[in-house]
C-alpha cells in the first residue's frame, strides 16, 4: 500500500510538472526557492471549541455514491470520531498540524498520506517550478506579464527568467495592492516570497477571487456563494478585493479545515458557523442542505471549482437546479473527465440565457465557464 500511495504522489507531481507552458530553462536552477513553512500559534482555544459544537450539529448524511464517501470510510472516519466524542485535544491537534493527518485529504497536499512524498528534493524542485508559472501564469492572466508566446522560442530574445518576487512585485502594482500568503501551518510547500510561502493552491485562489471580482464590479456589496471551497482561500482572497458578504458551501469534514484556517487568518470574529446566526458582512461556513434545502437566498455570483463533477448524477442534478434559480452568473472551474460535466445539467436549465466557455488560465485541462440565468 506505501509503494501504491508513492507511485500516486509521484504521477501526481508528474501530471503537475506537465502542465507547465513555459520551458524549463526559464526557471532559476542554482537558487532553492522552494520553501517549507514553519507555522505559527496563536490562542486558539475558543475557535476549535466552537468548530466542535457546529461538527457535531451538521448532518453527515450527503455524501452518495462519490469519491467523498470512499475518502470519509478510509481517511476520514477517526477523524470525524474524535470530534463526535467532543474529544478537545485530540481535535485540536488534527486542527492545528493538518500534515500529522488525511483531514486535507482530497483537496490539498498537505497530509500524511501524500505530504511525505513531495518531501524528497526531486519532488521539491517540481513542486516549486509549477508554483512560479502557476504565479507567472497569474500575471499574465491580469495583464501584469506580456503573454509567453512559444512561436518566438527560436529567437533568443524570447528567452525570459522568472523570479518570483519579481513577478510578484509586476502582479501587485497591476493590482495595486499588496498580496499576502499566510502559513498557519508548518510542511506546506511553495515557493519563497516576501509577502510568504506561495503554494500551488493560494495562487490558484487568489485567480479565483479576481475572476469573481472583475464579475461583481458595479454591484455594492456583492453577494457571492461557493459551493466546495477546499481550505477556503478564495474567500480570504475575496477579502483583497472588498468582498465580505461570502458564503462556503460544503461537506462537513472540509468545513472543519476551512472554520480553522479562516479563522486563523482573518480572526476567528471574521466567520460564522453552523448553528450561530448569520452576518452580512462575516464569511458563513455551512453544509450542503443547508443551501440545497433550507435557505432561500439571492446571490450575486455562484462559484464552484473542481468539485461538482466529483459527484454523483443525481447530487450534481440538486445543485445546478438550486444554483440557475439562486443567482443571475454562475462560474464553473471543472474538468471533464469524469462521467459527467457541469453543462451536462446546466445547459437544460430552463432560464439560461447564455454561456461562456474558454481554457482556465491557471491550470491545463480545466473549463472555466460563465453561465447567465435570467
Amino acid at each position: 500500500m506505501k509503494s501504491l500511495i508513492f507511485t500516486l504522489a509521484l504521477i501526481s507531481i508528474q501530471a503537475l510538472q506537465a502542465d507547465l507552458f513555459r520551458r524549463s530553462e526559464e526557471f532559476p536552477v542554482t537558487m532553492p526557492y522552494t520553501c517549507r513553512t514553519v507555522g505559527y500559534h496563536s490562542d486558539d482555544i475558543d475557535l476549535i471549541s466552537r468548530i466542535i459544537s457546529s461538527y457535531r450539529l451538521a448532518k453527515k448524511e450527503h455524501l452518495g455514491d462519490s469519491m467523498w464517501q470512499m475518502f470519509f470510510d478510509k481517511r476520514h472516519k477517526k477523524i470525524h470520531d474524535f470530534f463526535m466524542k467532543n474529544d478537545f485535544n485530540s481535535c485540536a491537534y488534527i486542527l492545528r498540524n493538518p500534515k500529522d493527518s488525511d483531514l486535507f485529504y482530497g483537496f490539498d497536499s498537505l497530509n500524511v498520506s501524500v505530504l511525505p512524498d513531495h518531501l524528497n528534493p526531486a519532488a521539491l524542485t517540481g513542486l516549486g517550478h509549477v508554483c512560479l508559472d502557476e504565479l507567472v501564469r497569474f500575471g499574465e492572466a491580469i495583464s501584469a506579464i506580456k503573454l509567453n508566446n512559444p512561436e518566438q522560442y527560436g529567437n533568443p530574445a524570447s528567452l525570459r527568467s522568472w523570479y518570483a518576487d519579481d513577478v510578484l512585485n509586476r502582479i501587485e502594482t497591476k493590482l495595486n495592492t499588496q498580496i499576502f500568503f499566510p502559513n498557519p501551518y508548518e510542511d506546506e510547500i511553495g515557493i519563497c516570497t516576501f509577502r510568504g510561502v506561495a503554494s500551488y493552491r493560494a495562487i490558484s485562489a487568489l485567480y479565483q477571487a479576481y475572476l469573481i471580482n472583475e464579475h461583481v464590479k458595479g454591484i455594492e456589496n456583492p453577494k457571492i456563494l461557493e459551493i466546495g471551497a477546499g481550505l477556503g482561500r478564495t474567500a480570504y482572497y475575496a477579502r483583497l478585493f472588498g468582498i465580505k458578504d461570502y458564503t462556503i458551501i460544503d461537506i462537513p469534514i472540509s468545513n472543519l479545515s476551512q472554520a480553522y484556517f479562516l479563522g486563523k487568518v482573518l480572526g476567528d470574529d471574521q466567520i460564522v458557523l453552523l448553528g450561530e446566526a448569520p452576518e452580512q458582512d462575516k464569511i458563513k461556513i455551512l453544509t450542503p442542505d443547508k443551501f440545497l434545502n433550507e435557505i432561500e437566498q439571492r446571490y450575486d455570483l455562484i462559484l464552484n471549482v473542481d468539485s461538482l463533477t466529483e459527484m454523483n448524477e443525481a447530487t450534481i442534478d440538486a445543485y445546478i437546479k438550486k444554483i440557475c434559480r439562486s443567482t443571475p452568473l454562475f462560474i464553473s472551474i471543472n474538468h471533464e473527465a469524469n462521467k459527467y460535466t457541469v453543462g451536462d445539467f446546466a445547459l437544460k436549465c430552463n432560464n439560461l440565457k447564455s454561456c461562456e466557455k474558454k481554457p482556465y488560465w491557471m491550470r491545463n485541462g480545466y473549463a472555466e465557464e460563465v453561465y447567465k440565468f435570467e
